[in-house]
C-alpha cells in the first residue's frame, strides 16, 4: 500500500509530525519496522514556453531535463517534465525545503531562459514561470502482507493515514495498492 499527500510549506516538515504516524502504524497495526518506508521531497513547480525546433516531444523533454538538471546541479531523476496543451510543466524534487528554495531562486532569475537555451542543443525557451509555493510531498509505503492483515485492517490503516494527513492540512491524498 502506498499513500502520498502534499501540502504547501515554509520550512522542512517536522520530525514529530512524521514520527507520530510512523509510531501509530507500527504499534496499532503491528507493521514491522522493515515493512514501513516514509519519504519526503520538497517540490518547486512551474512552466516553460518552448519551441522544439522539429524534435519529438520525447527528445525535447530529454534535452530540457538534462539542461535543468545541470543548471540546478541535481540528478536528472529529480526533474520531471510533462507537456500539456503545448506548455512544458516542470517539477523539481529536492530533499530539503532550503534546497527547493535554492532551485526556485535559480529558476526565478531574469536570465534563466538564456541559461537553459545555452545548455540545450535544439530547444528554445522563451519564458519560465514559477509557482510561488514550495510543496512537501510525503509518501508512506507499507509492504502489506494480506496473510497477516485482513482486508478490513488494511482499509482501517488507509483511513488512519488519510485522517493523519488531513489533520496536518495535507492535500491531494492518493492511495494505491502495491
Amino acid at each position: 500500500m502506498t499513500i502520498s499527500a502534499d501540502k504547501v510549506v515554509s520550512e522542512d516538515i517536522g520530525a514529530q509530525e512524521l514520527y507520530e504516524i510512523q509510531q501509530r502504524l507500527l504499534s496499532e497495526y503491528q507493521v514491522p519496522a522493515g515493512e514501513l518506508k516514509m519519504d519526503t521531497v520538497y517540490l518547486t513547480k512551474g512552466t516553460l514556453d518552448v519551441d522544439v525546433a522539429g524534435l519529438s516531444n520525447d527528445e525535447a523533454l530529454d534535452d530540457l531535463q538534462k539542461a535543468l538538471a545541470d543548471i540546478l546541479d541535481v540528478p536528472q531523476e529529480a526533474v520531471t517534465l510533462t507537456v500539456e496543451n503545448g506548455v512544458v510543466n516542470y517539477e523539481i524534487a529536492r530533499d530539503t525545503y532550503d534546497d527547493a528554495v535554492s532551485s526556485q531562486n535559480i529558476l526565478s532569475q531574469n536570465n534563466i531562459a538564456d541559461l537553459i537555451n545555452a545548455a540545450t542543443e535544439s530547444v528554445s525557451v522563451s519564458n519560465v514561470s514559477n509557482e510561488l509555493d514550495i510543496r512537501a510531498e510525503v509518501t508512506i509505503t507499507v509492504d502489506v502482507d494480506e496473510s497477516t492483515l485482513s482486508e478490513s485492517d488494511i482499509e482501517a490503516m488507509e483511513a488512519t493515514v488519510a485522517d493523519f494527513f488531513e489533520s496536518y492540512n495535507y492535500e491531494n491524498t492518493n492511495i494505491s495498492s502495491n
